[in-house]
């Protein structure tokens, strides 16, 4: 330290008795050293680095307040290594006494056994300068919950020559949040959250001044660690995230809308956003206000992906049909250029170049799913990871089983009608090939259910029609079912993943057989309630209120929330059936009847019980472990 400049008082010696004691720390209490600070008023200078312990000490000083400063960007390289603790400052304004203080800080509460004044601050509250801060524009001011002022002011303290000349200084580390995501082939029910939310959020747009817009959220809220993340479009949810360096966070937060272009096409939305392990791309589903998405919707004239003259040479299969309305809304974007970057490139182009060096994740809703799982197959050597909610059939039979290596957990609600259509058969005709398109698309329409009833002779014809078509190329879902499923005359919702793996597969097989009350559920039964990777057998018609995708994230954060309450091995209690009649009258009516659905109860039951050994990934993660904590507190 340095006493070059103390102020000339050669009669008042005994105004120089006052002395400094500063320590700094981060928010678990590790000393933050080796950090050149500066003390300073009109008159007075003091210079010097922390010690070992974060300590700052000084003596011979008037009683003057002085303001603080340390160097701006040994101190911003310093606290992007200090993680945060699970409680934010921002609950700060929440505490209304010294003890609910001390329950969200253990420095706060160390700081009052000490006898100590206690600050918390920012970096940019005791910076000397701005720190250069790498990706981040000039034009754009710095994040204000880490520079609340555009200027460094320094933090004010007041040398003493009593007890209060001891102060302790936690400082916020310099951290952002990330979404906590698992890439790999089993199911996480963290991915299925988050990606929940970013489904909702393709909804939104880029407005910067709109709390839960795209830009607010990944601009805002996403480096504002002084509470988490809280609005996506116009929900309130609190993801699961953790906190990284500031510099990894997300950076490229890019969004597309082909009808605000200088020529506008179509209607088709996605965004996408970027730090330097991930990318994530986000598509927009139907909005039932929008007449270009309906129509996109309707037009399920199956084309031949191959390159054949009549097909659309996809690239990524030779074999089977896609969707049409589907694929000309996902090309919709194929020649937009980015805004905003320096290289010139278009948005397939930009995405696919921060691919190749990052994991890569897909999400969307509705129409948006089936955009997502295009976008997947044209991306499928960088190892896409695919989570969708109440999408449509897109592919037809062969380019399905062309496709299975894409990692892809596709949820259905209930009795959402989406995922029903178009519908499970071949909709392909002599008509539609010939581009007879009215007739075409009305024979299909006769071919059903719907079409009988309206017209016996116009079914007639329609089949007589489908008859010299022999493709036999049926629309089928692709990616392995989640399905969210309410049992007849049950009070409770389950959370059904057939697809479980080995282990969980042979637990649930040795649950069925211990239960001695009721018959084994068959393997053949199994394949009947889900068959295969298609929807379930035993939806009850076509709700048309099970498809928000508000809906599906409520019921996967309800799910988590009860997960986060339970340690590892427990499961939750749920209401016992009273089944001893399968025993004291098994030949009763009662019991006949009964039967299966007990067998059905017991089954799907276990299968939900099985949904917590998802989160085994992230518990056993020290980042998931305390992103689950900040999460489900």
């Amino acid at each position: 330290m340095s006493n070059a400049n103390s102020v000339y008082c050669p009669n008042c010696p005994g105004m120089l008795k006052n002395k400094i004691e500063i320590q700094l720390v981060d928010e678990h209490n590790k000393p933050i050293t080796n950090i050149p600070y500066t003390l300073k008023n009109s008159k007075t200078t003091r210079t010097g680095k922390t010690d070992g312990n974060g300590m700052i000490k000084e003596e011979q000083l008037l009683a003057s307040p002085l303001r603080l400063f340390l160097s701006g960007q040994e101190l911003a390289d310093e606290m992007e290594k200090r993680p945060l603790r699970v409680k934010r400052n921002g609950e700060y304004k929440y505490a209304r006494s010294k003890d609910s203080m001390s329950k969200i800080s253990t420095v706060f509460a160390e700081s009052q056994k000490l006898g100590c004044q206690y600050y918390y601050a920012t970096i940019g509250e005791l910076v000397d300068k701005m720190p250069v801060i790498k990706g981040w524009k000039k034009e754009i001011p710095l994040p204000s919950c880490h520079f609340p002022n555009n200027e460094p002011v320094g933090l004010e303290v007041i040398p003493s020559a009593f007890d209060t000349y001891r102060y302790v200084i936690e400082v916020c580390p310099f951290r952002a949040w990330s979404l906590l995501l698992h890439h790999q082939k089993d199911y996480s029910l963290v991915n299925a959250y988050n990606f929940s939310l970013m489904s909702i959020l393709t909804y939104s747009d880029d407005n910067k001044y709109a709390t839960g817009s795209i830009v607010n959220v990944f601009n805002n809220q996403m480096l504002d660690i002084s509470k988490l993340p809280y609005k996506f479009n116009d929900q309130s949810f609190t993801p699961v995230v953790y906190d990284v360096p500031f510099s990894d966070r997300y950076t490229e937060v890019v969004y597309i809308d082909s009808n605000k272009q200088d020529i506008p096409q179509g209607h088709t939305q996605l965004f996408y956003v970027a730090n330097k392990k991930e990318v994530i791309v986000g598509w927009r589903g139907t909005e039932m206000t929008e007449t270009k998405d309906i129509l996109t919707d309707g037009i399920f004239q199956p084309l031949e992906l191959s390159c054949t003259p009549k097909g659309v040479c996809s690239g990524f299969s030779e074999k089977g049909k896609v969707h049409k309305g589907f694929w000309e809304a996902f090309h919709l974007v194929k020649d937009i250029q980015v805004p905003d970057i320096e290289k010139r490139e278009t948005v397939f182009e930009h995405v696919l170049g921060l691919a190749k060096v990052r994991k890569l994740f897909v999400c969307g809703h509705s129409l948006g799913g089936a955009l997502a799982l295009l976008h997947s197959a044209q991306l499928k050597s960088y190892n896409p990871c695919l989570y969708t909610y109440g999408m449509p059939r897109l592919f037809t039979q062969s380019a399905v089983q062309e496709l299975t290596e894409i990692t892809h957990y596709r949820h259905v609600n209930e009795d959402d009608f989406v995922p029903s259509v178009p519908f499970n058969k071949d909709m392909d005709n002599i008509a539609l090939q010939a581009d007879y398109k009215f007739v075409g698309y009305a024979i299909e329409v006769f071919d059903t259910a719907i079409g009988t009833s309206l017209s016996t002779a116009g079914a007639l014809t329609a089949k007589s029609i489908k008859s010299l078509s022999r493709d036999n190329e049926p629309f089928l879902h692709h990616g392995k079912l989640v399905y969210f499923y309410v049992l007849p005359d049950a009070e409770s919702k389950l959370y059904l993943l057939p697809e479980l793996n080995e282990k969980t597969r042979k637990e649930t097989k040795e649950f069925i057989e211990q239960q001695t009350k009721v018959d084994k559920y068959r393997e053949q039964e199994i394949r009947s309630f889900f068959q295969g990777d298609e929807n379930p057998t035993s939806k009850r018609g076509t709700g048309l209120l099970d498809h928000s995708s508000a809906l599906y994230a409520e019921y996967i954060d309800k799910r988590l929330r009860e997960l986060c309450t339970l340690s590892p091995d427990e499961k939750l209690q749920s209401k016992q059936e009273d089944l001893s009649f399968l025993e004291s009258e098994p030949h009763s009516i009662r019991a006949i009847f009964q039967r299966k659905k007990i067998r059905e109860y017991y089954f799907l039951r276990e299968i939900d019980n099985q949904l917590a050994t998802t989160l085994d990934v992230t518990r056993k993660d020290e980042r998931g472990f305390v992103a689950l904590q900040r999460y489900s507190k």
